[in-house]
């Protein structure tokens, strides 16, 4: 929480903590993670699977993880993936990306 003053009042902002990319944690990172939530191990394998095996796109479709707890990973993590949004070829055959992640 962050305080300021202006003038004679005081203002008060509530910073967010930022959301976890959990697609950029190594599997024992993202164990601590779980374990921090308050979920056993196996939990990160399980998300590990759905994430690079079977490539859903939202927790919700992990339909294995409790749903509690796919609440919590919506609310402080993220599972981003990188969406093309145009390409472009040049005439000598040079391909450019604009990449929104």
């Amino acid at each position: 929480m962050r305080c300021w003053r202006r003038g004679s009042a005081v203002n008060f902002a509530v910073i967010a903590p930022a959301k976890i990319d959990i697609k950029s944690l190594q599997l024992h990172e993202l164990e601590e993670k779980v374990r921090g939530f308050g979920e056993p191990n196996y939990r990160a394998a399980q998300i590990a699977d759905w994430l690079y095996q079977k490539r859903v796109q939202s927790f919700d479709e992990m339909t294995d993880l409790p749903k509690e707890f796919r609440a919590t990973l919506d609310q402080r993590a993220s599972a981003s993936s990188l969406k093309i949004e145009s390409r472009y070829i040049a005439e000598d055959g040079t391909q450019r990306y604009l990449i929104n992640s």
